[in-house]
């Protein structure tokens, strides 16, 4: 006669083998005693002579413990990040950017830096560019042999005049170290664009042009490697100083090779003049999406663009950025939107058709 165990799901004959429970309707159906056998026999290699079949007390202590274990692990990776120093330039924490050990790409780490006014801060932070790291996870953004002979803070451009061996650098060393110069010294409060000089003369460019001011901004996307890294001249427009007509202003920029060129002019138009125009749209003005197809080039941008207070006329913003992206050769007209739609007005004007290139609102040259 079978006997059924709490919690199996099968018989045990009285001899203790084990019986293929019956269906529905079915009689009861015995195992024969060959099969039986080998059954016993497989069990008694799964579970050996004195054994309950039972995990030991040991196993179950230890998986228990596991669960706990795995929750410390969690909580102790959340301690660590949480103690992970942030820049917090109110503070007196800065970023500081470096090289890593291979000289083409940048990485950043905190350093606390004080001054008793914004040079005496970038001062400091210059110095802390310039020194040998501890560590060997990074390098100077400086080759050893240049040294700096002087700095000099006026109208919120830092100028730092290095010696002669900068002008050694190759290409590529030089613009990675001038974007890791704007990102770093550009944090400190006061200090909107940096320009470098080599014995008191202008840096040059490859094409023999001064290079000029620059600030963080112009190195958009954190370079994050020199060779996806790429610079580009643009043609940008920006209100004249009567307010009333643009002036165009030819800027080279540098972008990682990711971002796209309309995009980029975008950004450039949003960061404002470097020369002696004036901005044509909000510091504040936050992009969402650039795209181009068929010569049309699609620019998203947040809806608080619609009412947003200009620095300029709403003529003035809407046709210097259809005028800088049609400076492109890919694009021939500009569709403005908001929040994803061109069934818009921006003040007084209508985005609901594409935009063409309008020259008449361009001061003469002069």
């Amino acid at each position: 006669m079978g006997v059924r165990k709490a919690g199996s799901t099968g018989f045990l004959l009285s001899g203790g083998y084990p019986e293929i429970p019956p269906g529905r309707g079915s009689r009861k159906r015995f195992i024969p005693a060959g099969e039986k056998e080998e059954i016993m026999g497989k069990c008694r290699m799964r579970f050996p002579a004195g054994s309950t079949g039972l995990p030991s007390s040991r196993i179950l202590s230890a998986l228990l413990l596991l669960p706990i274990l795995l929750l410390l692990l969690m909580l102790g990776g959340c301690s660590a990040r949480a103690q992970e120093p942030a820049a917090d330039p109110g503070q007196g924490i800065y970023w500081i950017y470096r090289l890593d050990p291979n000289g083409d790409a940048l990485l950043k780490n905190t350093a606390s830096v004080t001054g008793e006014d914004p040079k005496g801060t970038a001062d400091a932070l210059l110095e802390e560019l310039m020194k040998a790291p501890a560590d060997s996870d990074s390098q100077s953004l400086f080759p050893a042999e240049v040294t700096l002979l002087g700095t000099n803070l006026q109208d919120n451009v830092y100028t730092a005049d290095f010696s002669s061996e900068y002008l050694t650098l190759n290409r590529d060393r030089e613009v990675i170290l001038r974007a890791g110069l704007a990102k770093t010294l550009t944090q400190v409060d006061g200090i909107d664009y940096i320009r470098v000089t080599c014995g008191g003369q202008p840096l040059m460019d490859s094409a023999g042009n001064p290079v000029g001011t620059f600030s963080g901004s112009d190195f958009v996307d954190s370079i994050a490697n020199i060779n996806s890294y790429e610079r580009m001249e643009l043609t940008l427009y920006f209100a004249d100083g009567s307010g009333q007509k643009l002036r165009a202003e030819t800027r080279e920029a540098g972008h990682n090779t990711s971002t796209s060129t309309e995009r980029l002019v975008l950004e450039q138009l949003i960061a404002g003049p470097q020369d002696n125009l004036g901005a044509v749209l909000p510091k504040d003005t936050r992009i969402l999406n650039v795209s181009s197809a068929d010569g049309i080039c699609y620019v998203n941008l947040d809806t608080g663009f619609l009412t947003a207070e200009l620095p300029a006329t709403d003529t003035l913003a809407v046709y210097a950025i259809v005028d800088s992206l049609t400076e492109l050769k890919s694009v021939s007209r500009v569709q403005l939107m908001a929040g994803g739609s061109a069934d818009v007005s921006f003040h007084s004007i209508s985005l609901e058709k594409p935009f063409e290139r309008d020259t008449s609102w361009i001061a003469p040259s002069e």
